[in-house]
Parts: C-alpha cells; sequence; structure tokens
C-alpha cells in the first residue's frame, strides 16, 4: 500500500512502483490511497484490521523552491512499515 496526499504523479499507481523498486513478486497486490490528509493513517489503519501481512508506505513531495527556507525546513518526507502477525507492536483500539 502506499499513501501520500502529494504523490509526484496523478494518474500512475505509486505502489506498483514500489513492487518494482523493492523486487516483490509481480502478482503482489497493490492499493495506492490518496486524496485525504488522512491517507497514510487510513492506509495503516486497513494493513492492522486486515489479515494479510501488508508493507504500508507513505511519501510526501513539498511545493516548495529547491534550497527555500520551506524546503529546508520542512522538505520531504517518507516512512514505510511492514504489518504483521509477528511484529512487536498491536492494535489496541481505534475509533
Amino acid at each position: 500500500m502506499f499513501a501520500s496526499t502529494s504523490a509526484p504523479f496523478f494518474e500512475r499507481g505509486h505502489a506498483s512502483l514500489l513492487v518494482d523498486a523493492l523486487a516483490l513478486p509481480c502478482a503482489m497486490r497493490t492499493n495506492d490511497v490518496a486524496g485525504t490528509r488522512r491517507a497514510a493513517v487510513s492506509a495503516l489503519l486497513n494493513a492492522l484490521l486486515g489479515r494479510e501481512s501488508t508493507l504500508v508506505a507513505a511519501g510526501e513531495k513539498r511545493t516548495a523552491h529547491p534550497g527555500s527556507a520551506q524546503h529546508l525546513g520542512y522538505g520531504d518526507g517518507g516512512a514505510a512499515a511492514l504489518v504483521s502477525d509477528d511484529g512487536a507492536a498491536r492494535l489496541v483500539g481505534h475509533a
């Protein structure tokens, strides 16, 4: 799963690019989550409530000009988490 509110491409899937970049099996199911500020939280919650191991990746691309104060102060960001039954953390509740 790939989540972003500012993904670089509008009409192209990003989760499928992760499959290629990580050399995962081509039969892997992918899902892009976007269109809301809660994209990453929604993707993570779906993974936690699911029954399969799920890689959740999130990334944001700021529209700031390179070298500007906004770019230097905030910049771009990304994170990933593998959600599975073997993890050290567990979901104890949600609303």
